[in-house]
């Protein structure tokens, strides 16, 4: 079973045997992925009723034993106990209005990929009792994902760690390199086209740091 690199980079921070849920499934194959070679009992779910349709012919076609539920993020789940979570592929608005709609007390892990402010997303789970324990970026089809792992418990953590990630910050590998590269190039590009002052002001120092981390060697 062949994954995509993002899929796969996914799947690579879920750890052997545990509960998994998955909140936007898509076609599931995550999941099934997960079941067939990690040992991992998942729950499949999502909001749009098509999708979870292929899903369930995809779960039927590789014979594994995954529940699929219809629900708008964990409205429809009961969670168990030491469970990580998937949510993958939406924007920081919605899976942070998905967090706080639900009881998060069996919830020991959350690995997600948000298509909007990291930032946001980064300082929220802060907020609510989780910390970064790995961050990864992929390349795939001409755009950056970060896909972020988060485990309960509690780090001290700076505001450029919260913008570009303590993790990535440590990374010295070439596609957090590009990553950083491809941000440094919007913030220019920001700076050079406005004429308000406390854009300007800000995106300056973000340029300065970004240079900074970009001059190390990878």
């Amino acid at each position: 079973m062949k994954l995509t690199n993002r899929m796969q980079t996914i799947v690579s921070l879920i750890d052997n045997g545990s509960n998994v849920i998955d909140i936007g499934c898509d076609h599931a194959l995550v999941d099934i992925y997960l079941s067939l070679y990690n040992n991992n009992k998942c729950i499949a779910s999502d909001i749009n009723k098509n999708a979870l349709t292929i899903a369930q012919k995809n779960i039927k076609r590789y014979g594994v034993d995954i529940k699929t539920v219809l629900s708008n993020g964990f409205e429809n789940i009961n969670i168990p106990e030491k469970s990580v979570a998937i949510i993958c592929g939406m924007g920081t608005d919605n899976i942070i209005k998905i967090l706080l709609n639900t009881d998060l007390t069996n919830l020991d892990e959350i690995v997600i990929q948000s298509n909007t402010n990291l930032f946001n997303l980064r300082k929220f789970l802060y907020k609510i009792g989780y910390y970064i324990s790995n961050e990864i970026v992929v390349y795939e089809k001409n755009i950056y994902y970060v896909i972020i792992k988060f485990k309960k418990g509690f780090k001290i953590i700076s505001e450029n760690e919260l913008k570009y990630g303590p993790i990535l910050l440590k990374n010295k590998d070439k596609i957090t390199y590009e990553y950083y590269s491809y941000i440094l190039k919007i913030y220019e590009n920001i700076f050079n086209n406005s004429n308000i002052s406390e854009i300007k002001t800000s995106t300056k120092k973000d340029i300065e740091f970004l240079n900074e981390i970009i001059k190390k060697d990878i």
